[in-house]
């Protein structure tokens, strides 16, 4: 059943009808068929390679939802809002970025995500006033991709995977977050923000956050069914330490936190 909203147009993109209802409720037509047949979809990098007017629309789109969501993250976080160094992973619209470096004049930020995501941004960074703009650099390239575009080892205390891993395949998950820690400084920081049922099922934790991994296998069928645990099991696994885990938006949200050693992990 699809059902319409109608919704008061925000400035600057409205994200219910211009991705939820373009995007997300086209695509969940498919859902019958991926599930029942094993039917392929094209995942996110194919779609916005194929069609960057799609990628604009959905980047501009979640960009107001992303400032505000960027603005409870810092509050939430310290090591996000104290952070002179962020690497923001699919950071799309860059509003983590922004909203990180309008805050703090001492902070620097990069944003990596897809080539026609970056090309959004671009034109988004560019309305901030010069001494923010500066401040961010933004990274064509996949999370995916066995080396991070633009990212150098070790030079981050703090990054931020908002939204990421339920856009990704499964089998990719453990080598993002290692990557991750490569990113990282000795002490740093990793911020896991995304949708996630309990650890014991999804009868019980945020009743919203299945409704929202469902919507993903349209554009990410290949993906992980998220909890705390396995995000923990994937932090544990690239060497981080001290996770902590807490709710971010009521009934659909979960923050994993978890810091890198200030030593370094031992080779295997």
């Amino acid at each position: 059943v699809r059902v319409r909203v109608r919704v008061r147009v925000l400035r600057r993109g409205d994200y219910l009808r211009l991705q939820v209802d373009d995007h997300f409720y086209a695509r969940m037509g498919r859902l019958p068929h991926l599930l029942d047949e094993g039917g392929a979809a094209e995942g996110y990098e194919a779609w916005f390679e194929q069609s960057p007017e799609d990628a604009e629309q959905y980047t501009r789109a979640q960009h107001n939802g992303s400032l505000a969501t960027a603005r409870a993250l810092l509050k939430r976080v310290h090591a996000l809002r104290s952070a002179r160094a962020l690497l923001d992973v699919g950071g799309g619209s860059g509003a983590l970025a922004i909203e990180l470096c309008r805050s703090r004049a001492d902070a620097r930020a990069t944003v990596l995500d897809l080539p026609a995501v970056i090309d959004t941004a671009e034109r988004i960074v560019a309305d901030e006033d010069a001494p923010v703009r500066a401040r961010i650099t933004l990274a064509r390239g996949s999370a995916t991709a066995r080396a991070w575009a633009g990212v150098t080892d070790g030079a981050f205390d703090a990054v931020s995977f908002s939204y990421l891993c339920g856009s990704v395949p499964a089998d990719e998950l453990p080598g993002l977050f290692e990557r991750a820690f490569d990113a990282c400084a000795p002490g740093g920081t990793l911020v896991v923000h995304d949708f996630m049922t309990a650890n014991g099922g999804a009868t019980s934790g945020p009743r919203h956050a299945p409704i929202w991994a469902l919507a993903h296998v349209a554009v990410n069928p290949l993906g992980a069914a998220l909890t705390p645990a396995r995000v923990v099991g994937w932090l544990d696994g690239a060497g981080f330490r001290a996770p902590l885990v807490q709710p971010m938006i009521g009934e659909l949200t979960t923050l994993v936190i978890a810091r890198k050693p200030l030593r370094a992990r031992p080779a295997a």
